[in-house]
């Protein structure tokens, strides 16, 4: 799109329209750019416009707010326009669109995020599943000392009724032994309390697991749809690039164009300069003919005086003449008649 110096738009392609959030062209030429820009922008604007014109091109990330209220990442690149045909101080503005980028960022974020944390819920699992099995193993151990307990105690029993002498010493070992059962049995109660505990730990693990395997699906997904968005903003890219080629080509064009009215123009002018000799002389023709015609009619008009002047004279010398011959006729009458 073409920007003023003021930030006016004053001509807008297709997909700049699709940026804008706009239908037609009436909706946003003439309108200001930095309008669509977020207020804490408006000074990046104005120094990316100063940028522009000092230094022939520039560039700018900001975030831009269409017509329906969307706000987008877009990085602007600004190309300077100093010789416009129609005089006005502008520049070519190309906007990329850089969300889909900034949302993969997010998901890859988010997935590197997913991954530690699975990673952590894996070794906790690790960690878990080995207390398991010691604590398995030693309650195994615990059971097989109970069982032992239990066999010599069965065996103690069953001699105390052959052997009275020890029967005192044997209670003693029997309570001794019951106790040292009782012990067994609460330690296997407490390591069976642990193992509890380490499965439903296990099964937090694994319900987390689970969830973050889920969580790694949906980035997955999310990353899916954010390397179709990557193609389809390369694909814009690309058109920009063909864009931005086309109006260099134009504004090449335009160039040749206004060179080669310059020399029209320069023709035209020489043109012009030789016309205004011929009209010079033209005129200097037509006032010497003046002049002729002037004189010409003086001497016309000399002419005619000069020969109303002999017409007078010859009238004049006619009528003395007629005079003179009806005088002569008066004389010759009587003459005749007296013959």
């Amino acid at each position: 799109m073409r920007v003023g110096a003021d930030g006016m738009l004053l001509a807008v392609n297709d997909a700049a329209l699709s940026l804008l959030g706009a239908e037609t062209l009436a909706q946003v030429l003439d309108t200001v750019i930095i309008e669509r820009l977020l207020p804490e922008h408006h000074e990046l604007w104005r120094d990316f416009i100063a940028r522009v014109f000092s230094d022939g091109s520039a560039s700018l990330d900001c975030d831009m707010v269409d017509r329906s209220g969307v706000v987008r990442s877009v990085r602007l690149q600004g190309n300077a326009i100093t010789d416009h045909p129609d005089g006005v101080r502008s520049m070519i503005l190309g906007a990329r669109d850089l969300s889909a980028t900034r949302r993969l960022e997010l998901a890859l974020q988010d997935q590197e995020v997913t991954g530690k944390a699975t990673e952590q819920l894996r070794s906790e699992l690790a960690d878990a599943l080995a207390a398991r099995e010691a604590a398995t193993a030693a309650a195994e151990e615990s059971q097989r000392a109970a069982e032992a307990l239990r066999g010599e105690l069965e065996r103690a029993l069953s001699a105390q009724g052959q052997m009275s002498d020890g029967i005192v010493q044997r209670d003693h070992d029997r309570r001794q032994i019951e106790a040292a059962l009782k012990r067994r049995d609460e330690e296997s109660q407490f390591l069976q309390a642990a193992i509890e505990r380490y499965e439903a730990e296990h099964q937090r693990l694994e319900a987390e697991v689970d969830r973050a395997i889920g969580d790694g699906r949906r980035a997955q997904v999310e990353l899916e749809q954010s390397q179709a968005t990557i193609a389809q903003a390369q694909k814009e890219v690309g058109q920009a690039h063909d864009e931005l080629a086309l109006a260099r080509a134009e504004r090449e064009k335009a160039q040749s164009d206004r060179e080669q009215l310059r020399a029209e123009l320069a023709q035209l002018r020489t043109e012009l300069e030789q016309a205004r000799a011929e009209h010079e002389e033209f005129s200097a023709m037509v006032k010497n003919r003046d002049v002729s015609r002037q004189k010409m009619l003086a001497e016309h008009a000399t002419a005619r005086m000069q020969a109303e002047q002999a017409l007078a004279d010859a009238a004049a010398r006619h009528e003395r003449l007629a005079k003179q011959v009806e005088i002569l006729a008066r004389e010759f009458a009587p003459a005749q008649r007296s013959e």
